[in-house]
């Protein structure tokens, strides 16, 4: 065996032993973990902290083991979730808007007439039902 040979391979032996159990064993860790593209070739990337909410939505996107390292994402992802947040934001002020439907009970307040009370019904009649005569040429009822 060449002497260079196994000096290159003890030094591949020491660094494999030396790599951390919770980096991934392949690929590299630059990448988007909502759609999985690379942030290395990605024009823009954006950080993501722990006080933004649009960290919320990307959660819901990715595996529960890859929240921890979630730290940059793609622009394409940002806006996607931005925009998510922006609709949520819409719709939630929508709901508490001024115009909400007067309480029952206030029919007064818009002169609408109530309506007359319903007759009552004698609920002590009883009913004879009657069974029809059922008449055929083979069976008679």
């Amino acid at each position: 065996m060449d002497n260079s040979y196994s000096e290159c391979l003890t030094l591949l032996q020491d660094q494999a032993n030396t790599i951390l159990e919770g980096l991934p064993a392949f690929g590299h860790r630059s990448i988007c973990f909502t759609c999985g593209n690379s942030i290395l070739r990605a024009a823009r990337t954006y950080p993501v902290r722990q006080d933004r909410q649009e960290r919320n939505i990307l959660v819901r996107h990715i595996p529960l083991h890859l929240i921890s390292r979630l730290e940059r994402v793609c622009a394409a992802c940002w806006r996607s979730a931005t925009r998510e947040l922006q609709c949520r934001d819409q719709q939630d002020s929508n709901r508490s808007s001024p115009h909400r439907k007067d309480p029952i009970g206030s029919s007064s307040d818009l002169n609408i007439p109530e309506p007359p009370p319903l007759p009552q019904q004698n609920l002590h009649t009883t009913h004879i039902r009657s069974n029809p005569t059922i008449m055929f040429s083979v069976y008679k009822r």
